[in-house]
């Protein structure tokens, strides 16, 4: 059986932002704002270095 959180990344898309940061790559996840808000509480759990950027990144889809 997969896990839940494998399904929500299994989709994501690694891609180089050669602006912002061009030697580290980032994974864009093209999710529902109830999935992200769960790969926050997960990552807070597992891997605490990513919760700023997944929270960074909620609130910038929720903007007009």
């Amino acid at each position: 059986m997969l896990s839940r959180e494998y399904l929500i990344l299994k989709n994501g898309i690694v891609r180089h932002d050669q602006e912002e940061s061009p030697d580290k790559p980032m994974v864009e996840i093209l999710c529902e704002v109830e999935r992200a808000k769960f790969l926050l509480d997960l990552a807070t759990l597992v891997y605490p270095a990513a919760a700023p950027h997944i929270e960074r990144s909620i609130n910038f889809a929720r903007e007009p």
